[in-house]
């Protein structure tokens, strides 16, 4: 329901600038693919959503994260960066971004500088009409020991 509000708010509120119908439906569409999405990934709905929201579609990124109640589940609006706080080891965050693998091998570059590390775990593309983007989930790790030098 959460989704369908966010949508139904106006078109100015997605910085589209047009009230085309075809879009703001496209739009929709695309957040409740990701919310699938989550909800697939996670049923109890406790992953972290971490993206630019400056970018492109920040303002879709927002939307989707907001049906989990955004303020508790964000790990950080300023992708690359991690934000305020760090994240805990075991955390799994959702990346969405346009371009997937290099938003994951940005992720992976903030969290080694911190001394954490990042598993891959999935990615899933969402495309509806002019939009288009990635979610890749990851779960931060301690960041293995650099091995030795010999024993490596």
């Amino acid at each position: 329901s959460l989704a369908t509000l966010n949508a139904t708010s106006g078109p100015h509120t997605w910085r589209h600038r047009t009230d085309d119908p075809a879009r703001q439906k496209s739009a929709l569409l695309s957040i409740v693919d990701s919310v699938r999405v989550v909800q697939e990934l996670d049923p109890k709905g406790n992953i972290f959503f971490w993206y630019d929201g400056d970018g492109n579609l920040g303002h879709l990124y927002r939307s989707v994260a907001s049906t989990y109640l955004w303020s508790y589940r964000l790990q950080s609006e300023d992708f690359p960066s991690l934000g305020l706080k760090l994240p805990p080891v075991g955390r799994r965050i959702l990346i969405l971004a346009e371009d997937g693998a290099g938003a994951l091998r940005q992720a992976e570059v903030s969290l080694h500088r911190e001394g954490l590390g990042a598993e891959f775990m999935t990615k899933r593309t969402i495309h509806q009409g002019p939009f288009h983007w990635d979610m890749i989930e990851i779960q931060v790790k301690a960041k293995a020991d650099e091995p030795a030098p010999g024993t490596g």
